[in-house]
């Protein structure tokens, strides 16, 4: 007689992960604060307002290159500027906008653009957190650079993939000079470089924001050159030979980093080739800031000290004196020679805070870890309790020493914030069958949609005038009338029509002779940034107001009978 041993089930153990698959999944309290900053992340940059500026125009050009099968070459949006060529440098995401757009309307752009944005945080902190040796330093100097540059990452427009492009490049070139700092020279560091050399093949059809990567490059080469040269010198010196600089020049030459940055950089450099212009798309780029109209474009002015830029600007500086005297961390020829230039960039045009605030944090970073290390470590020695010099083998790990371990808690803490984050997105609301954004939460409050559907309504023969900011917008909601000037064209009209644009907007003498010759017969002023064209225009017998709400007003020549007027009461 058989007894029957077979396990019952009552008996089996419960489910278990097993020591080994635990420990690969368990990690420590470091990534949580990662996942708890990505996820916050997203939900700010998801519930930010799509501006009422250039975005629109980038939208139209992408749908205008959809439905084409081809690039414009010369502007098709703007009759002033009809003729004039057109570089159409960011056309790929331009692209990407116009499908997005016509996808999941204006709302799926604005995750598009948080989605970015986070991503390019993630990348930005796993560079960081190899140049401090921890999460959570990289993770502050992350933030730190939002914190340089808090306006520039606020607007949706290509420079978010240029921003995320950037942030790829800057994680690529830490891991690469990691692996080359301790002698690691096998192909993983081609995989790499052929990742950068396609990474800038996107990089230069997204946005022109690719010439401060080959600066990065091109700073990453000279500086190692120098290096190697003066070390090879140095060491002929030190041991008598003769021609030492002739020897630091071979031992710069022979250098494996030298040599290496060298070919990466060429090679990206060729990738950047690889567009619908070719090098004309560089030489483009180089040119495009020397256009006089962007003179009188804030953005392309010269950084003003009394902002919100040039204070950051300043306390950076006084934060890089501090820390450099102090730091035991030496700096690197390259980091010193891109700082300079991008420092010399930024004073010429406050629209590159951002790219100097990244490469700021990239090169401080090590050195800030290095002076808060000494720090506390001279306050631990001065004036922090002691104590207690022994521990019984028996006592149980107190609660800071769990919180610090590894553990399976951590990941599924890591697990739940980053759902959260999803969860209280205005995304993730819509993909769970949530209400989708209003348009006062969507758009910009300086969004002219009242203006905009008033337009349509109530046509003229005439040019409109309106302000360049609005003009993207309008060419978009309100087709019909020939507008005078959009965001977009900025750089594309003759400088004739520029200037005679800006002394309509600024209200100064002569715009009346202006708007007869170019046959205006309507004016969009903005109200809250134009307050003298409404004055100039109120008091004007020939202009009258047809609409007025909290943003924009409308004024109409009285003798070219279009709209009839309207009371001015604001609704």
């Amino acid at each position: 007689m058989s007894i029957d041993q077979s396990p019952r089930v009552e008996d089996a153990p419960p489910f278990s992960l097993g020591a080994a698959a635990a420990e690969r999944l368990a990690v420590g309290w470091q990534p949580l604060v990662l996942c708890c900053c990505l996820g916050m992340a997203f939900v700010y940059f998801d519930n930010l307002r799509i501006f009422h500026t250039d975005i629109w125009g980038h939208v139209s050009y992408g749908e205008w290159i959809l439905e084409h099968g081809r690039l414009p070459t010369e502007e098709p949006l703007l009759d002033l500027a009809e003729g004039m060529p057109l570089y159409a440098s960011a056309w790929l995401s331009q692209v990407v906008f116009a499908k997005v757009h016509q996808l999941g309307g204006a709302a799926w752009i604005s995750h598009v653009f948080a989605l970015s944005m986070t991503a390019a945080l993630l990348l930005f902190t796993l560079g960081l957190s190899q140049r401090t040796g921890g999460i959570v330093w990289g993770v502050g100097a992350a933030l730190a650079i939002y914190a340089l540059a808090p306006t520039r990452i606020a607007v949706v427009r290509p420079e978010t993939f240029g921003t995320l492009s950037f942030a790829a490049l800057l994680a690529l070139l830490v891991t690469v000079d990691r692996r080359l700092a301790n002698g690691r020279t096998g192909l993983w560091n081609w995989v790499a470089g052929a990742a950068i050399a396609l990474l800038f093949l996107l990089w230069a059809n997204l946005h022109g924001s690719y010439v401060v990567g080959i600066a990065v490059l091109g700073a990453r080469v000279l500086g190692d050159f120098v290096e190697a040269w003066t070390h090879g010198s140095v060491e002929a010196r030190r041991t008598g030979q003769t021609a030492p600089v002739r020897t630091g020049l071979v031992s710069a030459l022979r250098s494996p980093s030298f040599r290496y940055w060298l070919v990466v950089t060429e090679l990206a450099v060729l990738a950047t080739f690889v567009n619908p212009y070719g090098i004309d798309l560089l030489v483009n780029a180089f040119a495009f800031p020397s256009n006089p109209n962007l003179a009188d474009v804030l953005e392309w002015q010269p950084l003003p000290l009394i902002s919100i830029e040039g204070i950051t600007f300043a306390a950076s500086w006084v934060a890089l004196l501090f820390v450099a005297r102090f730091s035991r961390v030496r700096f690197r020829v390259h980091e010193v020679i891109v700082l300079a230039v991008l420092n010399l960039a930024v004073v010429k045009g406050v629209r590159m805070i951002y790219w100097y605030a990244a490469v700021y944090v990239f090169a401080l970073a090590p050195h800030v870890r290095d002076v808060v290390s000494r720090a506390l470590e001279w306050y631990s020695e001065h004036w922090a309790t002691p104590r207690a010099t022994q521990v019984e083998e028996a006592d149980e790990p107190t609660l800071l020493d769990r919180v610090r371990g590894r553990s399976l808690v951590h990941t599924m803490l890591c697990c739940l914030v980053l759902w959260w984050g999803f969860a209280f997105s205005p995304m993730g609301n819509v993909l769970m069958g949530g209400t989708p954004r209003t348009r006062d939460r969507l758009f910009h409050v300086w969004t002219p949609h009242d203006a905009s559907r008033f337009l349509v309504e109530n046509p003229v023969r005439g040019r409109v005038f309106n302000p360049q900011w609005w003009g993207d917008w309008f060419v978009r909601e309100a087709p019909g009338p020939k507008y005078f000037m959009t965001t977009n064209a900025v750089h594309v009209v003759p400088q004739r029509v520029w200037r005679d644009y800006l002394r309509v907007a600024r209200g100064q003498n002569g715009w009346e002779e202006v708007l007869l010759r170019y046959d205006v017969d309507r004016v969009v002023v903005h109200e809250e940034a134009q307050e003298r064209l409404a004055e100039v225009l109120r008091s004007h017998e020939e202009w009258r107001v047809v609409y007025e709400d909290d943003v924009a007003i409308v004024f109409d020549r009285a003798a070219a009978g279009g709209a009839e007027a309207r009371p001015e009461e604001k609704p």
